[in-house]
């Protein structure tokens, strides 16, 4: 009788599932969440717009570090993410959709240094808020039709969805001043301007990863809490089931969906 080690299989998951980059996103912000209280790490992955020059890696850095020390936090954060960032990831490939992140989290902290610069407010920044509101206004744009249930109870569209993602950075961030607030905006209006194919934006991302995405919108589809769960035990169901035919695991394409 031999043991079987549990790391192809879910190396084989991984690279099947189409979302390995969302997947490593939030797998990183669940391991610094258990090193908060490490002052050393922490001050080498947040963003301090006042003194970024210090540590310019922090442009790029700070959404792996948890903003939140609760779990259940962070787990709805997460799970957003595994939502709009896994939708994004498998419309877009990997390479691409990493890509977008980077720029999208390097956008929003530059746009929060000028809003320093102009009002002097500094709001020292970690997680994964601001790239991931990036995210949602973009997916929200592609997708207007879909249905989310805010806070799992509320029927929420998507067109409905961005202007409240929006006002809400506002709101968080234009606490000290009301323009930080709107420039804090520089990273979602990006992702936005880019989906709707503005010339600037097409010249630093393929207009065809645009077009792909836009011809999978999934109209009136709803995402909520159940149905995820639905998907998850239909795709196991479908994995044991190859798995009992014997043929080699490698050679499935395993619906992310």
């Amino acid at each position: 009788m031999s043991l079987r080690s549990p790391l192809p299989s879910y190396s084989s998951l991984l690279r099947h599932s189409g979302d390995a980059a969302t997947r490593g996103i939030i797998l990183a912000n669940v391991l610094t969440l258990a090193f908060l209280r490490v002052d050393r790490l922490t001050a080498l992955l947040f963003f301090d717009p006042s003194s970024w020059y210090a540590r310019p890696w922090t442009l790029l850095t700070y959404p792996v570090l948890s903003s939140t020390a609760n779990p259940f936090f962070l787990l709805l954060i997460c799970y957003w993410l595994w939502v709009v960032g896994g939708s994004l990831e498998r419309s877009w490939s990997t390479r691409y959709f990493i890509k977008f992140f980077l720029a999208i989290t390097a956008v929003s902290a530059v746009g929060l240094w000028i809003g320093f610069l102009i009002t002097r407010a500094s709001v020292a920044t970690a997680g994964l808020f601001l790239p991931l509101s990036g995210l949602t206004v973009a997916w929200c744009y592609l997708n207007p039709g879909a249905v989310v249930y805010f806070f799992f109870v509320l029927p929420l569209q998507a067109r409905h969805l961005a202007w409240i993602t929006m006002a809400f950075v506002v709101f968080h961030f234009g606490q000290q001043h009301p323009a930080y607030g709107l420039l804090a905006l520089t990273g979602p209006v990006a992702a936005l301007y880019w989906v709707k194919g503005i010339p600037w934006a097409d010249a630093l991302f393929p207009a065809s990863h645009r077009s792909a995405a836009r011809s999978g919108r999934p109209g009136t589809r709803s995402f909520g809490p159940f149905e995820a769960i639905a998907r998850w035990r239909r795709k196991r169901q479908f994995r044991r089931l190859w798995q009992e035919s014997g043929l080699p695991e490698d050679d499935v394409d395993i619906p992310p969906r």
